[in-house]
């Protein structure tokens, strides 16, 4: 199936398309999306720029005329308008002739190879929307429409409801804590997205440097400062993903990321329970600080083998149970309330809790579903 992106009929389309969403020009965005989804598209438009903003990014998109696509399936499509890749998995799959539409409006047309060569090829040179009058005006029959749900498409409009869609879509994780920091995440990544030099690794290198300084704060006693300063970190550290995700982009050194997470993650529990026996000389502390480190590696190396052994996290198969279960940002939180409280060896015994109840909920599900595989 051959995808033409068109800007006809758009007002000002060149300044349309080359409309910076988050640091990265519209037309980048959008066929970002379609190479993920497996297409090189065409796109047809008078602006002289596209090509060189295309290079520049390394983007595979084609830009030039209206290519020859007799006897050959084709999805036309505006220019400005964001379709998510799975979505167009599923446009490249269905059968027909087949208009998608945004609300009312004609944002990509599907026609079959012998539609094509009945409407003649030079019918096809306009927008989405004209095309598919055009159609119902010949064949006194329109093509069947599907209407996109709005976690599929967006369409430029003003560029800030794109912003808040992409957002919106970038939001992964459910855990209460995730939905509890995604404003303040969203609003650094609406902050930072804008400079483009301010890239996803960049701000996990930022991230991985600051780690530090809650454990030279742990260590030397301060640790509702270091509390707190490890949760801004947290909050941080969830930004370079989402950052990443309203962009389009990934990168294999992205993945190195949970590698440094688990390493000053440990690193700071254990720093916390070494601070607060500094201070109390209190065994018991390390005691729970070491059944902390210990039940901790147990569950991390549980979610690796999972997800080696069935390709799938282990959270996304439980997901009930996901939204409550131990992780970091809860202990930190722990680490916050105890020490305003005073008994700080209290934030580290209710994070044993949770990790141990969170270690045998995911051990017991996972050897079922493991079970079930063999």
């Amino acid at each position: 199936m051959k995808v033409i992106l068109t800007t006809s009929e758009l007002h000002d389309p060149c300044s349309s398309v080359s409309t910076r969403i988050f640091g990265v020009p519209l037309i980048v965005r959008v066929i970002r999306e379609y190479n993920r989804a497996g297409f090189t598209p065409i796109i047809v438009s008078p602006c002289d720029d596209i090509k060189y903003t295309l290079e520049r990014h390394n983007v595979s998109a084609h830009v030039g005329r209206w290519p020859h696509v007799a006897d050959t399936d084709v999805l036309i499509a505006r220019a400005d308008v964001l379709i998510d890749a799975g979505a167009l998995s599923n446009i490249a799959q269905s059968r027909g002739n087949t208009a998608y539409l945004v609300g009312e409006e004609v944002v990509a047309l599907k026609l079959t190879g012998a539609l094509v060569g009945e409407l003649g090829e030079h019918s096809l040179h306009t927008a989405p929307s004209s095309l598919y009058r055009l159609i119902a005006e010949k064949r006194s029959v329109e093509p069947s429409t599907v209407t996109l749900f709005e976690k599929d498409a967006a369409i430029f409009g003003d560029g800030r409801s794109l912003e808040r869609w992409l957002l919106r879509k970038a939001q992964k994780g459910v855990h209460f804590t995730s939905k509890l920091n995604a404003p303040v995440e969203n609003l650094i990544v609406r902050l930072v997205g804008k400079f483009p030099w301010v890239t996803p690794n960049r701000v996990t290198l930022l991230v991985n440097v600051l780690a530090i300084l809650p454990l030279i704060y742990f260590y030397y006693g301060h640790i509702l400062i270091g509390s707190l300063l490890a949760y801004f970190i947290g909050i941080l550290d969830g930004v370079d993903g989402k950052l990443a995700r309203v962009r389009g982009v990934s990168t294999k050194l992205g993945l190195l990321e949970h590698s440094l997470d688990t390493l000053y993650e440990l690193a700071w529990y254990a720093s916390f329970t070494l601070g607060y026996y500094r201070l109390t000389w209190d065994t018991t502390a390390l005691v729970l600080g070491f059944m902390l480190l210990t039940i901790n590696s147990y569950l991390k190396h549980v979610y690796l083998q999972f997800e080696l052994a069935t390709g799938k996290p282990l959270k996304t198969l439980f997901r009930t149970f996901s939204r409550i279960d131990g992780r970091r940002n809860v202990y930190i939180l722990y680490f916050i309330i105890s020490s305003i409280l005073g008994v700080p060896v209290l934030g580290i015994l209710l994070s044993l809790v949770h990790a141990t109840v969170t270690a045998i909920v995911y051990t017991v599900q996972s050897t079922r579903h493991l079970r079930l595989l063999d």
